[in-house]
């Protein structure tokens, strides 16, 4: 039972009851939140003579040093005394513990228009300069990742990972382990020259690596990104939108570079490739290449959907409907990536299927048949130029200049025309001599005399068109 003085209880001995403050209450439930309640000494850590409770057998509260609640005034009940719950709280209207209005913990902001204390975003960028460790798309975005190419930190720098078809200098042999001289890591060779070549036909990115790089699309790019980092994904909308503007846009980037025909994985690359094949990235790659095996249609028409939203991302500015083959160039290569990685018509491949407990999934011939493909096609010109800027095919020359290279081609068109025509007549005449010769016998010395002859015009008229197409080279 309670009453306006407190609670109504059994004591000890049960044989009468107890009137039991409230605020007494409150303090045995704040201590037991505190992890400082002991049923045996009331408050742990002290002894069982300096227990100090509401009891009535003391009469003056300030008397109680160790209590942790107070009772408010005019029957308001008990509350715990705030800064003993943490430095700096005080009590709120409510009956709560709050700190101060404008004042909050270390690692949050007060919001004047809430009045309420919150976290901060944090940057969904990492800085690679500062933090140098290894991130969960390094192994799809960074070429040669296999043969440990990527960030490092070497002497307190953090050393960025070598370019497209070229790895950084590494004594020990990645496919064998065996010490082949010493690191240099601060320096990248061409895998043409490293190791004798050995790794020089290997491709830059394995195909299990080219089915993730040609299926990431946005938003799933997104999510998946939260889902590695799940505090990028805790504070509200606007650390959506900073995500879709720094780590998502650059993975996506290098994702939609200009693929490459793809074939069964290279010796060294299959072996190598083992040290990304985890089963969770087996499973997924599985699963895009299974629903593109079995429902072609719908999985082409969703591949261009997202295509086309993934670029307009990127770069609003795009139609993406005009890069439309350049979209399906990749589709087309992601059918060999996926042919390549799961088919059954080599061991060696097979394997990858069986890992996961999963049939093979072999593809068409002509699914798979190699395409033309460009160094650097339309979707990368677009998606590389700034805002303002000329695609790169597009070169803008001033009137003067085009008209002067106009004349200068014209010229070293002519010129060379003549030289060919030079030649052949000095061949012809060549020939003539040759015949006459034999079917008209003559003396010697005309003939000799004849040589020199067609000899020297030759080499006035070759000198004579050299001098032309020196001069006009000049202007």
């Amino acid at each position: 039972m309670a009453n306006m003085g407190g609670y109504t209880v059994l004591n000890e001995d049960a044989d009468m009851y107890d009137i039991v403050r409230g605020a007494e209450v409150c303090s045995i439930e704040t201590a037991k939140s505190m992890g400082l309640f002991d049923n045996m000494k009331y408050y742990k850590g002290e002894a069982e003579t300096n227990v100090r409770t509401f009891s009535p057998n003391i009469a003056r509260d300030a008397e109680r040093p160790f209590r942790l609640c107070q009772e408010m005034s005019d029957d308001q009940g008990s509350r715990p005394i705030c800064s003993l719950i943490a430095p700096g709280l005080i009590p709120k209207a409510d009956g709560t513990c709050g700190r101060p209005d404008g004042e909050c913990p270390p690692g949050f902001t007060y919001d004047a228009s809430s009045k309420a204390c919150t976290k901060p975003l944090q940057r969904v960028k990492i800085n690679r300069a500062t933090h140098c460790a290894p991130q969960w798309h390094d192994w799809f975005t960074i070429p040669n990742f296999s043969m440990s190419n990527g960030y490092e930190m070497v002497n307190g720098a953090c050393h960025e990972p070598c370019g497209p078809n070229m790895v950084p200098i590494r004594g020990t042999d990645p496919l064998t382990g065996k010490s082949r001289g010493d690191d240099a890591l601060g320096k990248c060779v061409d895998k043409m020259e490293y190791l004798g070549g050995k790794f020089g036909g290997d491709p830059d990115f394995c195909n299990l690596a080219w089915i993730k790089r040609l299926s990431v699309k946005w938003p799933d790019l997104l999510k998946e990104h939260q889902d590695k980092y799940p505090e990028f994904a805790t504070f509200g909308s606007d650390t959506i939108t900073q995500a879709a503007q720094e780590n998502v846009v650059e993975i996506l980037r290098e994702t939609l570079k200009p693929p490459q025909n793809l074939s069964a994985n290279t010796e060294n690359a299959d072996a190598l490739s083992k040290s990304i094949e985890t089963p969770e990235r087996l499973n997924e790659a599985y699963a895009v290449c299974e629903n593109v095996l079995r429902n072609p249609a719908q999985a082409q028409g969703k591949y261009l959907e997202d295509m086309r939203r993934t670029i307009k991302l990127l770069n609003p500015n795009i139609d993406a409907r005009t890069l439309d083959t350049d979209i399906m160039n990749r589709y087309r290569i992601l059918k060999q990536a996926c042919h390549w990685t799961f088919c059954d018509n080599k061991l060696s491949q097979s394997s990858r299927a069986n890992t996961i407990g999963k049939p093979p999934l072999c593809f068409s011939a002509s699914d798979i048949e190699r395409i033309d493909l460009k160094p650097k096609d339309s979707m990368s010109t677009a998606l590389n130029a700034q805002p303002g800027e000329y695609p790169e095919q597009y070169n803008e020359i001033a009137p003067i200049a085009s008209e002067r290279r106009i004349v200068q081609n014209i010229v070293r068109t002519i010129v060379k025309t003549l030289l060919w025509c030079v030649t052949m007549l000095a061949l012809v005449m060549g020939i003539w001599f040759i015949v006459d010769a034999i079917i008209n016998p003559s003396p010697y010395e005309h003939q000799t005399k004849r040589a020199i002859e067609i000899d020297a015009a030759t080499k006035f008229e070759m000198a004579k068109a050299k001098r032309i197409l020196d001069a006009s080279a000049r202007q």
